[in-house]
């Protein structure tokens, strides 16, 4: 007869089984080490991080037990938090111990803990962008044959904030900062992309408008050195969903896209987050000639 493995011990197993699977070997280490930063001054030790769920444990004489965040779709396209906490005692100490604050938790702490964090959460939900993982639906709006890189960013927008694609393009890209967007230039022409005149209505910042509906716009652009690129603004019920495309046809621009992704990743979330924010609605998306430090202004450029 088979053995049965208590769920404690199972969803133990199973949290640091996640664990050694996505960071075995890995360059994704990184998350791990920042969230043991982030939970320096907290009791937990985390397992694992990944775009949708995190996990950490906690160890002592009286319990073992794992915490598990999670985002989880709903049927309507939408995400909502989860919080679980697993608990497995450690002897008669620890069961005698469990018992005796159960009422305490379940009806103080976590019913308050869950109402602060329901309130933080809304009062800083609005404008700040996070990463997500990317729809099915969303990749099927690129026009890439081949898509060797893909990572997708959320930001919830304002009140009166409503958008189409290309309205949001045009503020996340061309509302930026001037000293912004002139990185951006600088960085697209070191990766090698063929860029348009920044200053042509019939580009969004030099990227060709590709697809372009109310409820999303793909721009595009070709590269010199195998690096072609697509960006998704989509539309979203309660904000915008950003998504990056990109095809790496040879060694080279795969070793130089693994070096460039933690400062693209950071640039994104700055300008989606401005975007998004209050000064946002003062500014518009409106660009003057001139405002970009580059030497020519012509209607348009090569083609992407």
């Amino acid at each position: 007869m088979a053995k049965t493995v208590p769920l404690e011990a199972a969803t133990l197993a199973w949290a640091r089984g996640l664990f050694a699977r996505y960071y075995r070997g890995a360059d994704v280490a990184p998350p791990v080490r920042l969230a043991r930063r982030e939970f320096a001054a907290l009791p937990f030790t985390p397992l694992y991080l990944v775009a949708d769920e995190f996990a950490a444990e906690i160890a002592n004489h009286t319990v073992h037990a794992v915490m598990h965040v999670g985002w989880v779709p709903g049927g309507d396209g939408a995400y909502r938090g989860q919080l679980a906490v697993l608990v497995k005692p450690n002897g008669m100490l620890g069961a005698g111990y469990l018992a005796a604050i159960r009422p305490f938790r379940h009806l103080i702490v976590y019913p308050r803990m869950m109402r602060d964090l329901a309130r933080r959460w809304r009062a800083g939900a609005a404008g700040q962008a996070r990463q997500v993982g990317l729809p099915p639906a969303a990749r099927a709006l690129s026009t890439l044959s081949r898509i060797d890189y893909e990572d997708a960013f959320f930001v919830r927008r304002g009140p009166g904030m409503d958008r189409s694609g290309e309205q949001w393009a045009r503020l996340v890209l061309e509302g930026a900062p001037q000293r912004v967007r002139a990185r951006l230039l600088r960085g697209w022409c070191l990766l090698g992309l063929r860029l348009g005149s920044p200053w042509s209505r019939r580009r969004i910042l030099g990227w060709q408008i590709r697809r372009s509906t109310p409820d999303f716009v793909l721009l595009a652009a070709r590269s010199r050195i195998g690096l072609p690129a697509e960006l998704l603004f989509k539309r979203e019920p309660d904000g915008l969903l950003f998504a990056t495309f990109v095809q790496q046809r040879n060694c080279l621009v795969r070793a130089i896209w693994a070096r460039v992704v933690p400062v693209h990743q950071r640039t994104v979330r700055s300008l989606l987050t401005h975007a998004a924010g209050p000064a946002a609605e003062d500014a518009g998306a409106t660009v003057r000639r001139g405002d970009l430090p580059l030497e020519s202004a012509e209607a348009d450029g090569n083609p992407a």
